[in-house]
């Protein structure tokens, strides 16, 4: 069995950029306040991973230190699984940077390793992570050839090079690699090539079980990942943001993620929950709506911004979430030829966003044979249960009737149309007449032989 390690030796970092390059020395810090990792610019000033962060600031005194929480490390991993989830078959989070992939199920689709390897690379730099690989017989050799960005090398091959690597790619506790290097082992292949037995009695049951996980004897319980059924995005700030507008381009990310959420289940959602938080206030929570299920991320991006315009921040956000709300299945978008067309939905939730849902108001088919009584107010894009009728009916139906003193010129009917007893009773008899004022209106005749002006027609 074959497997395949994909390393994010800077996700923290690329995490905490929220997708930017910057331009001044950044750097990430471990529990230790060591440098796990480091941007372009901290390294040309002489940093290195591992370095103290007093060291790396007399170096370096403009160094940018960027925090991320285990929290937005966990979902950037999971978003990384997501993405990879859809090229690889078997797969697993190896927390805190790297998710491992079981290649075996994998060679009659892509015939290749490097096949398989060309399309994850490609994958995650259009989202803006670099990322090394190695492939080794166990899930520990082949992080460790990853740590290196091996590549995919054949198994031989890679069991020379992981023979060759220092004992310290371990990460075997601190005291047993001291006692290790005291011993004058080096190499990985230096401590392969002892007898169990001895390193047991000397070193302890740690260094046998890291060496069994290596060669293979002893297994590695893996959980296998399986994509999540909701959405929720948190990101933490670097820097305090004043301006609601500015908030655009960290939550743009966001829905980014969300869109390809949707566009993978082939679902669409309504309704997103964006919370602010602040450093002294409650949080705050905004609601974005559409009048239809949305999935394009941009119709979600045209909708946070009208909200952001009309945002006044009391005090400065430290970081958003973002959690999706109401799916349902996307609907076909191919229309029969003469069927009516839906309304515009990304216009109508930027309508609903700017003038707010009082304002914008839908009209939809009732059950009902008076004309006054015909029609419900509903929200915008909301489905009529009701079928319209084949009958003529003008584009203008007036507020309430209004009598005319003369009979008008019939150019069709009558057409009776009278309710119920318990409802609002009517029995009138409707006609297509010419007014004479000119137009063609719709009139109707009462029990008591009165005319009455009811519509118009275009």
């Amino acid at each position: 069995m074959r497997w395949l390690y994909l390393h994010f030796p800077d996700l923290a970092l690329e995490l905490g950029n929220g997708g930017l390059v910057a331009e001044q020395p950044q750097a990430c810090l471990d529990k230790e306040n060591l440098i796990s990792s480091l941007n372009k610019a901290a390294a040309d000033a002489g940093l290195q991973q591992g370095m103290r962060l007093s060291t790396a600031l007399a170096l370096c005194p403009v160094l940018e230190q960027v925090s991320v929480s285990p929290l937005q490390l966990h979902q950037g991993l999971q978003a990384l699984a997501q993405a990879a989830y859809d090229l690889a078959g078997p797969l697993s989070l190896a927390p805190p940077s790297g998710l491992l992939i079981e290649l075996s199920s994998m060679q009659r689709l892509y015939g290749s390793d490097q096949a398989l390897l060309a399309c994850l690379h490609d994958n995650f730099q259009k989202l803006g992570h670099q990322l090394c690989s190695g492939i080794g017989a166990t899930p520990l050799a082949a992080r460790l050839l990853a740590e290196v960005d091996t590549g995919p090398l054949p198994l031989e091959s890679g069991w020379e090079m992981l023979r060759s690597l220092s004992l310290c790619a371990l990460g075997l506790p601190v005291n047993l690699n001291a006692r290790l290097q005291r011993a004058g082992l080096r190499q990985i292949g230096q401590l392969l090539d002892l007898p169990r037995m001895e390193l047991g009695k000397r070193y302890g049951a740690t260094l046998l079980s890291v060496l069994g996980r290596l060669e293979g004897s002893l297994k590695e319980a893996r959980q296998l990942y399986h994509p999540p059924e909701g959405f929720e995005r948190q990101l933490i700030f670097n820097h305090e943001v004043s301006q609601a507008q500015a908030l655009l381009f960290p939550l743009s990310a966001q829905l980014q993620a969300l869109a390809l959420f949707l566009e993978k289940r082939q679902l669409a959602c309504s309704q997103l929950q964006l919370t602010l938080y602040f450093r002294a206030q409650e949080p705050l929570e905004l609601t974005l709506r559409g009048a239809e299920p949305l999935w394009r991320h941009h119709d979600w991006r045209d909708i946070a911004q009208l909200q952001l315009e009309k945002l006044r921040l009391d005090a400065p956000a430290v970081a958003i979430a973002l959690q999706a709300q109401q799916f349902s299945p996307r609907a076909p978008g191919n229309n029969a030829l003469f069927e009516p067309s839906r309304p515009n939905e990304p216009l109508l939730g930027r309508l609903i966003t700017r003038l707010g849902e009082q304002a914008i108001q839908g009209i939809c088919l009732n059950e009902n044979h008076c004309p006054e009584e015909a029609f419900l107010w509903v929200r915008p894009g909301e489905n009529c249960a009701v079928k319209p009728q084949k009958a003529l009916r003008p584009l203008w139906l007036l507020p309430s009737p209004e009598p005319l003193d003369d009979a008008p010129d019939i150019i069709r009917g009558p057409e009776r149309l009278a309710s119920g007893w318990w409802q609002n009773s009517i029995s009138r008899d409707y006609f297509i007449a010419r007014h004479p004022q000119g137009g063609l209106c719709w009139t109707f005749k009462d029990k008591e032989e009165r005319w009455y002006l009811h519509g118009w027609f275009g």
